[in-house]
């Protein structure tokens, strides 16, 4: 578990807070600093510095500076890295919450005798004193520095926002149109006649990929079909594959299983579904879905990879009209809907169950705080 550490300063002062004797651990009312747990809303430890600031003493940081030390050491039966930060302010007034009940500014010789510190208070006494004393226009000007960020993050929250939207909208667009062409051409070849055709020969069509010539003889005359796209598979000479022609005009034909516009349904798919998953984890990673009893996203993209997989399966099947053919044409490629679908299952498997244990200890950690207390 990452946590902060903050030492809080106002030009020549640092500010103590005394804790409440009702803390799960310790038991007692001390002297201490700022600290907290990151959580999974915090864009990285400074956001998480901010918050737990603004959290505990209702002040704004001006300035954060990384000090490159941090601590580690069990607390609650959790293994902790926390990191130490120091935060420049320019407000006294303190507005802290139930976890303190009193604060005061100190110098630093105070602050080094009063803190309860587990550690070597020289080295603290070494660390904190570059600190002090700081030409305030060297952090307020930060105020600035601050502003742009966040407007950095803003304008890339938007960027991600307009992307999303427009794949989304891409892939409807996509999925609807040719999902309409894909029902014109299956119900324009659902009349023709299936027939064998045996492989010729083949032509290069694009990065190592071939277009493949089939030939089929209706009524002693042959005729050839060309595939569209590439295959990175040469068959063998005489491999067999189904094809469907017009039997008022032997020359139409299409692959059986086939259809023209599929790569390009899927693409449309793959930008709808693309786009839900990248929103939805963004969402789980801001903890919009932390009471439900499972991921959110390993569920969709479990799903997602199980229907692809039993769908890519079910194509080939199609194409090759029998599962021999299958074998014999794709070979070690039936591997990968079968690698799908297992990933698939395990993820849906473990979006549930495994999220449900992580909730289960979680609750277990509450209500041991809470009899601790």
């Amino acid at each position: 578990m990452e946590k902060v550490l903050v030492f809080i300063i106002n030009k020549d002062k640092l500010l103590l807070l005394l804790g409440s004797d009702k803390d799960p651990q310790f038991h007692e009312s001390f002297w201490y600093v700022v600290t907290g747990g990151v959580e999974k809303e915090d864009y990285d430890l400074e956001d998480a510095v901010r918050r737990e600031v603004f959290e505990e003493t209702g002040l704004e940081c001006l300035l954060i500076k990384d000090l490159d030390w941090k601590f580690e050491y069990e607390s609650l039966g959790k293994n902790c890295i926390e990191h130490a930060f120091v935060v420049y302010t320019d407000s006294f007034e303190i507005n802290y919450n139930e976890e303190s009940i009193d604060y005061k500014w100190c110098s630093l010789d105070e602050f080094v005798e009063q803190i309860k510190w587990y550690y070597d208070k020289n080295v603290l006494r070494t660390k904190l004193e570059p600190y002090l004393n700081v030409d305030e226009r060297s952090y307020k000007s930060s105020e600035e520095l601050l502003k742009e960020r966040k407007r950095g993050i803003a304008t890339g929250k938007l960027f991600m926002f307009f992307f999303l939207v427009s794949s989304f909208l891409a892939g409807i667009f996509l999925t609807l149109h040719f999902t309409k062409l894909y029902i014109e051409e299956d119900f324009r070849t659902k009349n023709f006649i299936v027939i064998d055709a045996s492989f010729v020969s083949y032509s290069p069509y694009d990065n190592d990929t071939y277009r493949l010539t089939y030939k089929y003889n209706v009524d002693g005359i042959d005729y050839k079909i060309t595939t569209n796209g590439g295959y990175g598979i040469i068959p063998k000479e005489g491999s067999l594959r189904a094809v469907k022609y017009d039997s008022n005009n032997p020359s139409d034909s299409v692959f059986a299983g086939s259809n023209n516009y599929l790569p390009f349904l899927l693409m449309g798919l793959f930008f709808v579904f693309g786009s839900i998953v990248i929103f939805l984890g963004y969402l789980e990673t801001r903890n919009y879905f932390k009471n439900f009893g499972f991921s959110i996203v390993g569920m969709f993209v479990g799903f997602i990879l199980l229907i692809g997989g039993i769908a890519l399966l079910v194509i080939w099947y199609l194409d090759s009209n029998t599962l021999g053919r299958l074998l014999d044409f794709y070979k070690f490629w039936v591997l990968l809907p079968l690698f799908w679908i297992i990933v698939g299952i395990n993820m849906i498997f473990k979006s549930v169950f495994s999220n449900k244990t992580e909730k289960e200890i979680e609750v277990k950690e509450e209500e041991e705080e809470d009899t601790s207390i």
